[in-house]
């Protein structure tokens, strides 16, 4: 559990730079051009256009934000240093927005049915 102590959360991934994602036919880190070159051969391969290896971290960052992880925990899964970064993998959806007009509605009634109490 060393890396909590180096002042990142327990589970969070190493920083790539130190530390190989993807490695390489000897074990080593590839190098990025050959990440590169065969990221663009499987996405051709795959009949994909415009799919960037990136927009896996995105994906799964999204992932992690839209079942209700918050912001924070989206940040320091990220690695970013600023808040404003992690942004643009909080997006809203519809059930977020159902999800919340529920919960005030249910606020509401609650309130409601207090008042109604202390009326009778």
């Amino acid at each position: 559990m060393a890396p909590a102590a180096r002042g990142r959360p327990p589970g969070t991934p190493p920083r790539l730079r130190s530390h190989s994602c993807v490695p390489g036919e000897r074990g080593a880190h590839m190098p990025r051009r050959s990440l590169q070159d065969t990221w663009n051969n499987a996405v051709i391969a795959a009949g994909l256009e415009n799919f960037h290896a990136h927009d896996i971290r995105h994906i799964g960052l999204s992932l992690v934000a839209e079942d209700g992880a918050s912001e924070r925990v989206v940040q320091e899964r990220a690695g970013h240093a600023s808040a404003t970064s992690t942004r643009r993998y909080l997006h809203s959806n519809e059930r977020m927005h159902v999800d919340a007009v529920e919960k005030v509605d249910a606020l509401v009634s609650k309130l409601q049915q207090g008042k109604k109490r202390k009326k009778a």
